[in-house]
């Protein structure tokens, strides 16, 4: 699995309405058909006066990416550009998903490894 993270400082004058726009434009590249899902979140102690948003895409593969990025991120981000202008910046990395850890796996380990009681 490939994550695709975009991260976005934007000036805190727009903050509000940008929020209200990456969430329609969140919705908008999930109902892509190589994008599974996303998450979205706001980092916390931002070091200028901005607010900063995180957000990941996760696609099957980087083939899946590299259609994204060719076929449908172009458009996308000149949106973003039209409406905001320069009251944003953005990063991006890719990231391949090595193990996902599930809960269940978690508290296996933790009561193998340190004989944690069980919880009745």
């Amino acid at each position: 699995m490939t994550i695709y993270e975009v991260t976005i400082t934007v000036q805190p004058d727009v903050a509000d309405q940008y929020a209200n726009w990456l969430r329609v434009h969140i919705q908008q590249i999930v109902q892509l058909p190589m994008v599974i899902r996303a998450t979205w979140s706001v980092v916390e102690q931002v070091p200028d006066d901005g607010v900063q948003h995180c957000v990941h895409y996760f696609l099957p593969d980087r083939m899946a990416l590299d259609r994204y990025l060719q076929d449908h991120a172009p458009a996308l981000r000149q949106e973003g550009i039209a409406l905001f202008g320069g009251k944003f910046t953005a990063t991006r990395r890719v990231m391949e998903v090595c193990e996902q850890i599930e809960m269940l796996e978690y508290m296996e380990f933790a009561n193998t490894q340190y004989r944690m009681p069980s919880v009745e």
